[in-house]
């Protein structure tokens, strides 16, 4: 792990706010870099609140790389969720079509995907001798299979939900083709490239 910087933040619950970076997490980085810039130009006519549009995009931008770098998993839901917010209000104000029934349908199915995986980490935290979210030191513990059979279901269908796993693809394709953002970013860059890298990298992670 490189770059590793780790400050305490909730001591009582076991919490550090705990960075680095591995080989997955800076070709994560890379690609998001690179849908970023190709957003900002493609979106470079946008006349509409143009600072709240920027703003919400790199706030976008900030949750994608902070739960690439995240070491802590509550750090990581704290930053699935930064991603999250910003998403909605791209496609519910920026958007075309029926952009608030999009935006509603999508923000409903994330809450339940967050939903998933915030129980299945606390399964986690609970279930280990130590009591910490730490993803270096729960690579060190041995999980019981009886936990790992519980929290890994609510993991991997969490994750899916963002990731468009069937039968919850209908809501990509309701943002991407259906009710696309006039201007694609981040609706149809973001989600269809970083969007989905951002929870895949969750299932070689953390699921």
């Amino acid at each position: 792990m490189l770059f590793e910087q780790r400050y305490n933040w909730f001591p009582s619950w076991n919490i550090s706010f705990h960075l680095g970076v591995d080989g997955i997490s800076v070709a994560m980085i890379l690609l998001t870099a690179f849908v970023v810039i190709a957003g900002v130009l493609v979106s470079w006519n946008v006349t509409k609140m143009t600072k709240e549009f920027y703003f919400l995009l790199i706030l976008l931008s900030m949750g994608a790389y902070g739960f690439f770098i995240s070491l802590d998993l509550f750090i990581l839901f704290f930053f699935l969720e930064i991603a999250v917010i910003p998403k909605y209000l791209l496609i519910g104000i920026w958007g075309s079509g029926k952009k608030e029934y999009s935006a509603n349908k999508l923000a409903l199915m994330l809450m339940g995907g967050s939903a998933l995986v915030l129980v299945g980490l606390l399964g986690i935290y609970f279930s280990n001798s130590l009591r910490t979210f730490d993803l270096l030191e729960l690579s060190q513990l041995n999980i019981p299979i009886q936990t790992q059979m519980i929290c890994f279901p609510l993991l991997f269908v969490g994750f899916g939900v963002f990731t468009a796993l069937f039968p919850f693809h209908t809501k990509c394709q309701m943002v991407t083709r259906r009710h696309q953002l006039r201007f694609y970013v981040p609706g149809r860059y973001f989600y269809e490239t970083g969007w989905l890298w951002l929870f895949a990298c969750g299932y070689l992670h953390h699921a």
